[in-house]
């Protein structure tokens, strides 16, 4: 369980997450099965590079499309068993069903994850509106902290502007934005919207 409550989300990031979140990558076997014992040796590594203070899971590196529910999920678990509480833990629970999506932020919630990440669907007709509502309706369900996921990267094919990004600011556990522009003006412009408020953070080393 998280060590806050859902009111409390916004303050606990802002005094815990620093530096960089690294984004793991799943190793497989040649049989296609989870290379666990790789995996773990990767998280242990990646905890130990300079500057790294919390990890990402199933983000776009690690192609968390291309794994069943339970593979997801055991993964998360790896992951939180290795770690062992030493540095947070964002997993992403991003699926085109908003029931997925609940499904897999119960989960890390209950396994000790310390946030969890949702993108918008990415996949299939989307308006602003209906965008808005499966956040609404996720966040409204659970207690942990939800991170948005804005970008203009192909693979997701939607972006959430900071205009929508400050619509959502009514969720109280909504505590931060992942802004993935590659492009500093971008970043600025969430930051000016509504980094007084949620955490904004990009992947933008400069």
């Amino acid at each position: 369980m998280a060590n806050y409550q859902r009111s409390e989300a916004r303050a606990w990031v802002r005094k815990n997450l620093r530096g960089y979140f690294a984004v793991l990558y799943t190793p497989f076997l040649p049989d296609g099965e989870i290379d666990e014992a790789g995996l773990r040796r990767n998280i242990i590594k990646t905890m130990g590079l300079p500057g790294v203070h919390g990890l990402s899971v199933h983000s776009i590196h690690q192609e968390f499309w291309t794994l069943t529910s339970a593979e997801r999920k055991h993964i998360v678990e790896i992951v939180i068993e290795t770690v062992n509480g030493k540095i947070p833990i964002v997993v992403g629970c991003s699926d085109t069903s908003a029931r997925n999506v609940l499904d897999y932020a119960r989960h890390a919630e209950q396994a000790g994850a310390d946030l969890v990440m949702v993108w918008p669907p990415f996949y299939g007709p989307r308006t602003p509106e209906g965008v808005l509502d499966f956040y609404a309706s996720i966040a409204t369900q659970m207690d942990i902290g939800m991170v948005a996921y804005s970008t203009t990267l192909s693979e997701l094919g939607y972006y959430l502007s900071p205009e929508q990004v400050e619509k959502m600011l009514h969720l109280e556990n909504f505590c931060a934005v992942q802004n993935t522009t590659l492009d500093l003006p971008s970043y600025a412009a969430m930051l000016e919207r509504v980094g007084d408020q949620i955490c904004v953070t990009t992947s933008l080393e400069e």
